[in-house]
């Protein structure tokens, strides 16, 4: 066998699993990576829920009011920042950066998308949905996109993303 250590620690994490002799630490680690980014996704999402009940934001309340064109321009816009930002860290091979911007704005969509869900249900309750209620749910949407490509195409620099 390649590992004959009764247990396996992962450094992450700090704990040792007892009889993990057939898993190599290294996927070890990237399992619990993997595992606390799902658990920090999770939270931001119920977190963005949970702020959204407890100060609903005053997109409702803006001047000019917000229209379905100007959802589709925040959509789109967001798309493109992101795209932008990140495109430029992994064309510049600039690793450390890309992989901390891609957390960050994944803990970011996950907020937007619970704040998203969350006004939208709040809007329907309250009946007066309209194109503001929508404006988290596009900038998370919005972010998703990119986001997922990147992960899709560089593979190698996201081994223990969710």
């Amino acid at each position: 066998m390649y590992y004959q250590t009764r247990y396996t620690t992962c450094p992450d994490a700090g704990i040792a699993r007892p009889g993990n002799t057939m898993m190599p630490p290294s996927i070890h680690c990237h399992l619990c990576a993997a595992m606390k980014l799902r658990v920090v996704l999770v939270v931001a999402v119920i977190a963005g829920m949970v702020l959204e009940v407890l100060a609903p934001s005053t997109t409702s309340s803006l001047q000019p009011p917000l229209g379905w064109r100007d959802l589709l321009f925040v959509f789109f816009g967001s798309a493109i920042g992101i795209s932008l930002v990140l495109g430029f860290q992994a064309v510049l091979r600039n690793g450390k950066s890309l992989r901390w911007g891609w957390y960050f704005f994944t803990i970011s969509t996950a907020f937007l998308l619970g704040a998203g869900l969350s006004g939208i249900a709040i809007a329907l309750a309250s009946k007066t949905l309209q194109p503001a209620s929508f404006l988290c749910l596009a900038l998370a949407c919005g972010m998703a996109g990119p986001l997922a490509a990147l992960k899709a195409f560089l593979p190698n620099r996201f081994q223990d993303a969710a």
